[in-house]
């Protein structure tokens, strides 16, 4: 039986204090052609098309659950496969695990998705080490859990002042594996 690890949701302070210094890492990798702010501006077509890597994911809840369904489910949706088998394990293989340089809190990534560090405080992808998936502004979160076939999609119909999970959201992938 999974039992949460009680505890705050990730707190990166420095990396919040460097948000908003310019010239910092941190104000590098997450500034859009609008400024952190303009959430609105960012759903025009002419910004979508802009090679922002931080801001690269736009979707629904719907369609990242679905889309995390289908990698749950050994990458094959409606009866066609979108992953091979060694791709879908480079997703759940943990790559690199440390401090991350951005978010200065430990993280851990596989190829092209945030999987839980070993030294983190508090996991936000559940309780397998295969589980992958990615944060997004604003507080959203999404991952998937292959070894229990879970997918998981949360957004807000409002931002939050945030890059990583909120409280609440963490709650809720708890919830999953009561």
């Amino acid at each position: 039986m999974y039992v949460p690890k009680i505890g705050k949701a990730p707190e990166p302070k420095q990396f919040y204090a460097d948000l908003v210094t310019p010239g910092t890492l941190a104000r590098k990798t997450f500034t859009s052609a609008h400024g952190l702010n303009a959430v609105s501006a960012m759903n025009t077509p002419a910004i979508r098309a802009q090679p922002i890597v931080s801001f690269g994911g736009i979707g629904s809840a719907s369609a990242l659950a679905k889309f995390y369904s289908m990698l749950a489910n050994g990458g094959k949706a409606d009866g066609q496969a979108f992953f091979s088998g060694e791709t879908l394990e480079l997703m759940r293989v943990t790559l690199t695990d440390g401090i991350d340089r951005v978010f200065q809190i430990p993280t851990a990534f596989s190829a092209g998705f945030m999987k839980d560090s070993q030294n983190a405080a508090r996991r936000m992808f559940g309780p397998s080490r295969t589980s992958f998936g990615h944060p997004g502004a604003g507080g959203s979160h999404a991952f998937c859990d292959p070894e229990n076939r879970i997918a998981f999609a949360y957004v807000m119909n409002q931002m939050e002042q945030s890059l990583l999970p909120n409280e609440k959201s963490l709650r809720l992938v708890d919830a999953i594996y009561l």
